[in-house]
C-alpha cells in the first residue's frame, strides 16, 4: 500500500482506535493517554499516512505555507548571501511542516504595484504569513502588510517608529570589529572602500568602522565609487594605494567591493 492509498481509516484500523482518535492524534494529542498516542503515531509511521493538506487548510484556515518575495539579482552586484538565506528559509519552514511560496514583487515599481502583488495572495488565501529581505527603513512592503494587518517577519531593520518584526546582523559592530583586529595589529591609517548606494546596512556598516576608527592616530580614509562602475573603484585606489599617505589596510563594504 503505497502513502497516496492511505486514509485516515487504514490507520484507525491498524491502531484499532476510532477515526475520530485518529484525527485527535493529529490536531489534539494533548487529548489522548500517552499510550494511545504512541499507538496510532506508529500506525501512521507504519503505513507512511500523510494527511490532506487541502482538507486541513479548509478546516483550520491556514495553508501551512510562507510567502516571499524572491529579490531581485543583480549580476553587476550578485548577493551570494541571498541563496544560503533561501535555503535556510526553506529548511527551517520544511521542519515545521510549511512551504514557501516565492513571488515576484519588485518595490521600485511602486506603491500600487507592491500592493496588488501582497493584497492578490492574501484575498487567495494562499498564505499563512510573510517573510521579507533586503528590507530598508521605507519599505513599502512594510507598510502594505501593516495596513492590511497580514502577519509578516523581516531579515532587516525597519526605520524607528515603525513595525518591528525583524531578525538583523548588527552590522555597524560587525564592521567595528574589523578595525579592532586591524588596529590590534598595528595598522592606523586604514581606508574604507564605501558603496554610494544609500541602503541602511551600508550606513551602518560606515558609522561601526568611523566610530572604531576614532583613536587611530592616522585617521581613516573613505573610498566612495558608483555601485555599477568597477573600473572608477579600481582607479580610486590605485591613486590612493600609491600616493605618499597610502593605507597600509582597508576594510571594505561589501563581497562586491572586495572582489573588485
Amino acid at each position: 500500500m503505497t502513502a497516496r492509498q492511505v486514509t485516515i481509516e487504514d490507520v484507525a484500523r491498524t491502531a484499532g482506535v476510532s477515526r475520530q482518535t485518529v484525527s485527535n492524534a493529529l490536531n489534539a494529542p494533548h487529548r489522548l493517554r500517552a499510550t494511545t498516542l504512541a499507538r496510532v503515531t506508529a500506525a501512521i509511521e507504519e503505513l507512511g499516512y500523510q494527511p490532506d493538506q487541502s482538507a486541513r487548510s479548509l478546516r483550520t484556515g491556514t495553508r501551512k505555507v510562507i510567502g516571499y518575495p524572491a529579490p531581485a539579482d543583480n549580476p553587476v552586484d550578485p548577493n551570494p548571501l541571498m541563496g544560503g538565506f533561501l535555503q535556510a528559509l526553506v529548511s527551517a519552514a520544511d521542519a515545521v511542516g510549511h512551504r514557501v511560496l516565492l513571488f515576484r514583487c519588485d518595490p521600485d515599481q511602486g506603491a500600487a504595484a507592491v500592493a496588488k502583488s501582497f493584497h492578490g495572495l492574501i484575498a487567495a488565501r494562499q498564505v499563512d504569513g510573510f517573510v521579507l529581505s533586503d528590507v530598508v527603513h521605507d519599505d513599502s512592503r512594510v507598510d502594505v502588510l501593516t495596513e492590511a494587518g497580514f502577519p509578516f517577519a523581516a531579515f532587516g531593520r525597519t526605520a524607528p517608529g515603525r513595525p518591528q518584526n525583524w531578525v538583523d546582523i548588527d552590522s555597524a559592530e560587525a564592521t567595528a570589529e574589523l578595525v579592532r583586529l586591524l588596529l590590534a595589529q598595528g595598522h592606523r591609517r586604514i581606508c574604507y572602500v564605501n558603496s554610494a548606494a544609500s541602503l541602511p546596512w551600508l550606513a551602518d556598516r560606515r558609522a561601526g568602522l568611523l566610530r572604531a576608527a576614532a583613536d587611530a592616530p592616522g585617521g581613516a580614509f573613505e573610498v566612495g565609487v558608483p555601485d555599477d562602475d568597477p573600473a572608477a573603484l579600481s582607479q580610486a585606489l590605485q591613486r590612493l594605494l600609491s600616493g605618499p599617505d597610502r593605507p597600509t589596510a582597508l576594510v571594505c563594504a561589501s563581497d562586491w567591493l572586495a572582489l573588485t
